[in-house]
């Protein structure tokens, strides 16, 4: 009994562990509670991927460009009351296998729970389909919050050849896109049933998912806005629209109704229009229904009214590529475009759907687009080619050369070599020889020995001397302007080569510019080394910050803009009459760099003036006429060329630009008359026939004699899209060019009857320079190509009088010209 009472006792007395297992119980209540709780609710911030790259009518349902920016957007929203302040990271690999931490940053989450859009900037650098996988949301104080998976798992990648264009009007434009992208537009088929040289492929995205930075636009060839919506945007994404048709990009506008709601903002200092006018609806156009409606007859209507703009021209340097007249008898500038820096924006004064009401011709993509034609002959005979091209040649690798070190590792490689040879001469047959006259082979191992110590340490000491030789920077630059401006802009690339182990911060200074790890062919595969070590590349600063040097060569590449020390300036006069550039024609070098070697490109006034504005669309040559062979021309043979330089700095150009040129012609026309046959007759040095030049030189080991490889490879570069890989004389595949891996630097829209290309090349670093640490980083080597907009006047008219009767050439076409008022 009392045992019984004791244990009674005990038990109703508290337990020494009691508080413990009761904290416990709490601890577990509290977090099965927790866990019953949203996810959502317990993070700051929460959110989705909408878009990876542009969408497509492909298998991924996204497409981008290897290399270049791929912009992602995010729909964020803060799950608090307080405002969340953090980053967006994206992570890749560079071609090195180091970690890159794509950063966009400050990201500023409003609380409330409203919807916030953000973008981040991404480049996937190695193989096709390394894509984004995800985004991370960080805090500031480097925490995860959370993780957001990309749209898409897979992006497809387009070659350099496609053209992408990006429609974000409201209704996309359907028939554009069916008539310009062919069904078959990504099986990257060069011979593919399509109507343009290069194929066309058409991305919708709504307006309101434009990018915020110019750079997020990389990719795209072309945007259009049809009856565009500017107060739909952001103040940035109205600049970053503005900024790429500055640096290079295409911006085509469906202007009509949307005029009203242009004026007073960003965009409207884009376009080549001015005034208020109000505008006038018509049910015809005669000009447009009768030329580009198929199957046109003169009492053709659009189904249904139109807005007219009838606002006047801008009176700057705009060029009208269409006219047309209401039924009233009243002008209006229906097709006018307006070149902005590098770009050009065209605008069209009705909605571009409206146009596209009626079943239309090519030939007005042609005028809207600057898509060449190709013949289907050609398609045909590549599909035809079993040999098919002579060869291919990647443009990027020519062009970025310099930064590779290359001079300095041939020289390497060939001490290396000598040292091996050196070597085992001294450690066998000089030593053995040495030992044997001397009566002392039997010390031949103890000798052996001592010469491989010896080489040992001079082994390190070369490998020490070898990282000193090839230490320093080397830079490429290709810089735009306007002839006698000193703003200039365009892409860089940097070899950065360390003897030593460091982490750095490199970037460039300048608005609009960014950097990032340089881009590599799609054939050259990336490094499978991997280091746990990580930098950061943030685009909106053009920084790499914190990038680990491991004693040897990094490669990047970027975009500058900014003022330049000198111009160049001149002024080009075109004779009408023969197309040449005239005497009165002169450029001076005011760039504080010597131009070793030039080139001005101009379209040949002899062709119709009333048709033929630009090259891209031309069909005809100056004659009206299609080639012997019955295809349309190529468009490069409607481009004349004419060399100017060697200029010293300060220099003007003393003889008649072309004059070598012109003087060889002269021989070869006199030579011609002799026997004057239709498919050898000597021309004006064309465009064409100059590409064929600078291509050679990519497929035989044999030096060209007009140009420095380099340079050549800018050229080609630089008129791309007037490039044909076909040699039309016998039929058979050329040489095929790809610029895999490098931005977009053709400029082939310069090139209107209102304005010439100056193409110089210079053995001198250009304007950008690279930050270290803040401070600029002299430029050791390198070369700049400086690629000038120059306007043009044209004095007198070819007469189109006929050619020798024994050419059998017929007379120019005598397409109608416009009335008075009208051209």
């Amino acid at each position: 009994m009392r045992r019984l009472a004791n244990r009674a006792r005990l038990s109703n007395r508290e337990s020494p562990t009691a508080p413990i297992r009761g904290a416990a119980r709490a601890a577990l209540t509290l977090a099965l509670a927790l866990s019953c709780v949203p996810c959502g609710l317990a993070q700051p911030v929460s959110g989705k991927v909408v878009a990876a790259g542009f969408r497509a009518d492909n298998q991924t349902g996204y497409v981008a460009r290897l290399g270049q920016w791929i912009p992602i957007v995010c729909e964020l929203r803060a799950n608090q009351s307080d405002h969340f302040q953090g980053r967006l990271v994206c992570e890749q690999r560079d071609l090195d296998g180091d970690r890159v931490a794509y950063v966009e940053a400050p990201l500023v989450v409003t609380g409330g729970g409203a919807d916030k859009r953000a973008w981040v900037y991404a480049a996937s650098l190695g193989k096709t389909g390394d894509v984004p996988r995800g985004v991370n949301v960080v805090s500031d104080d480097g925490a995860l919050i959370t993780s957001l998976n990309t749209a898409s798992a897979e992006i497809e990648f387009l070659d350099d050849c496609t053209m992408l264009v990006l429609d974000v009007s409201d209704r996309p434009l359907a028939r554009l896109q069916g008539r310009i992208q062919s069904s078959n537009a990504f099986s990257h088929d060069r011979f593919n049933d399509r109507n343009y040289l290069r194929d066309c492929v058409v991305s919708n995205m709504p307006c309101e998912q434009l990018p915020d930075r110019w750079y997020g636009l990389e990719a795209v060839d072309v945007v259009i806005w049809d009856k565009p919506a500017p107060a739909r945007l952001s103040n940035a994404q109205l600049e970053a629209l503005a900024t790429w048709v500055r640096f290079g990009g295409q911006l085509i506008v469906g202007v009509g109704e949307s005029w009203a709601a242009i004026r007073g903002t960003a965009l409207e200092p884009l376009l080549p229009y001015k005034g208020d006018e109000p505008n006038v609806e018509a049910r015809r156009l005669g000009r447009f229904l009768d030329t580009f409606k198929t199957g046109a007859t003169p009492d053709d209507e659009f189904p249904h009214p139109i807005s007219v703009c009838m606002a006047a021209l801008a009176g700057g340097n705009e060029m009208r590529t269409w006219w047309d007249r209401l039924p009233d008898g009243r002008t209006v500038n229906l097709i006018v475009m307006n070149p902005v820096g590098a770009g050009r924006v065209t605008a069209v004064a009705t909605a571009i759907s409206d146009l596209l009401s009626v079943n239309v011709r090519n030939d007005f993509y042609h005028q809207l687009l600057d898509l060449q034609p190709v013949a289907a002959s050609w398609l045909q005979a590549g599909r035809e080619s079993f040999l098919g091209p002579l060869a291919n040649s990647n443009l990027a690798q020519h062009i970025t050369r310099p930064t590779e070190f290359g001079g300095v590792g041939a020289v390497l490689r060939f001490s290396v070599f000598a040292f091996v040879v050196a070597y085992i001469f001294v450690a066998t047959l000089g030593s053995w020889w040495w030992l044997s006259r001397q009566a002392l082979s039997h010390f031949s191992w103890t000798v052996f020995a001592l010469c491989a110590i010896v080489a040992s340490v001079l082994g390190v000491a070369m490998v020490n001397l070898t990282r000193g030789l090839s230490t320093g920077l080397n830079a490429v630059q290709i810089v735009d302007l306007e002839a006698g401006q000193r703003r200039g802009a365009g892409p860089c690339w940097f070899g950065y080569a360390s003897p030593v182990r460091q982490t750095i911060d490199l970037s460039l200074d300048g608005a609009g510019c960014f950097l990032r790890p340089m881009t590599q062919p799609r054939m050259v595969s990336e490094s499978e080394y991997s280091t746990p070590t990580q930098y950061e590349v943030l685009p909106a600063r053009a920084t790499l910050h914190r990038a680990t040097m491991r004693a040897s060569l990094k490669q990047l590449e970027g975009f500058w803009s900014g003022e330049l020390d000198g111009t160049v300036s001149g002024q080009i006069v075109i004779d009408g009459q023969t197309g040449r550039v005239s005497d009165e024609s002169w450029l001076r070098n005011e760039l504080g760099a010597e131009i070793v070697q030039a080139y001005l490109l101009y379209l040949d006034p002899r062709l119709d003036p009333s048709s033929v504005f630009r090259a891209a669309p031309s069909a005809t040559d100056y004659r009206g006429v299609l080639n012997y062979r019955g295809d349309p021309a190529i468009s490069a043979m409607n481009v004349l060329v004419a060399g100017v330089g060697p200029l010293k700095p300060g220099e003007r150009t003393a003889a008649a630009i072309g004059a070598r040129e012109y003087a060889q012609f002269e021989r070869d026309y006199a030579a011609w008359q002799a026997d004057p046959k239709p498919e050898s007759e000597p021309f004006l040095p064309t465009l064409r026939r100059r590409q064929l030049e600078w291509v050679r030189q990519f497929a035989t080991v044999v030096p060209s004699a007009t140009a420095d490889p380099r340079f050549g490879g800018v050229l080609l570069a630089s008129t791309r899209s007037l490039y044909l890989h076909m040699d039309e004389a016998i039929r058979r595949m050329g040489i095929e060019l790809s610029s895999d891996g490098m931005n977009d630097i053709d400029i082939s829209h310069w090139l209107t009857r209102n304005e010439a290309a100056l193409i110089a090349f210079t053995e001198s670093p250009g304007p950008a320079r690279l930050l270290r640490n803040g401070a600029p980083r002299p430029t050791d080597r390198g070369y700049t190509v400086y690629r000038v907009r120059i306007p043009v006047v044209q004095k007198g008219k070819w007469s189109g009088a006929r050619r020798p009767a024994e050419t059998g050439m017929p007379e120019t076409s005598g397409a109608p010209q416009p009335e008075a008022g009208d051209e």
